[in-house]
């Protein structure tokens, strides 16, 4: 998948080591579901204006869970990638929903990263 880095987001992605754990979760997720959006939008630029709408925060794969799904449904990443990013997206919502999740040791992101298995490359389908 062609993740079209901006120098902004190489910027922050650089910085983020000074950020603390929580932040970092949640900066890095909203990175993630920044690229994987930006990806999807290239996937479908024949239908640029609708993709738009239907990507929007208030659209129908307006949330990240919706856009993991739709990337996996067009066949941008295989069942190893999906699972991951639904991994990222959930350890993203504990940071952001739990006060005692301050950092990569709590046992409910831990016991989340522990289940990431970042694939090498994209190969999932029909590999």
């Amino acid at each position: 998948m062609a993740w079209l880095v901006s120098e902004d987001q190489l910027a922050i992605v650089a910085e983020l080591e000074n950020y603390q754990p929580c932040a970092m979760g949640i900066v890095a997720s909203a990175i993630v579901e920044d690229r994987l959006t930006t990806a999807i939008k290239v996937r479908l630029s024949r239908y640029e204006v609708v993709a738009k709408s239907f990507l929007d925060y208030r659209g129908s794969a307006g949330n990240f869970f919706a856009k993991i799904d739709l990337g996996y449904l067009l066949e941008m990443y295989g069942p190893d990638t999906r699972n991951d990013l639904h991994i990222i997206r959930d350890i993203r919502n504990k940071f952001a929903h739990i006060p005692a999740a301050k950092d990569f040791d709590h046992w409910r992101i831990a016991d989340k990263c522990s289940n990431l298995k970042l694939p090498d490359n994209e190969r999932e389908f029909g590999g």
